[in-house]
């Protein structure tokens, strides 16, 4: 297992009882073999799209300590972070 890091933008719905959409917000998910972590207060899906690979990097890790010591193994691992299912180097 070798415990990659993937970034992903991400379209949060909230839903009501009945299963039907009343809200939504933008953000990434951070996540590796062992865990995720989530931010979902991204302004707008345009400010979402625009973000370049270092912007999306440098959000996750400051999520939380758990984001920052993922994105930390991986570099210091000289491992790829997936974004948008791509490595980035």
């Amino acid at each position: 297992m070798r415990n990659l890091v993937t970034i992903d933008r991400i379209a949060f719905q909230q839903l009501n009882a009945s299963g039907e959409i009343v809200g939504m917000n933008n953000g990434l998910r951070c996540s590796n073999d062992y865990g995720s972590e989530y931010i979902n207060t991204i302004e707008g899906l345009t400010s979402l799209l625009r973000m370049q690979p270092s912007d999306l990097i440098r959000m996750a890790s400051s999520l939380n300590e758990n984001a920052a010591v993922m994105i930390a193994h991986a570099i210091s691992h000289n491992q790829p972070i997936f974004i948008d299912e791509e490595p980035i180097p």
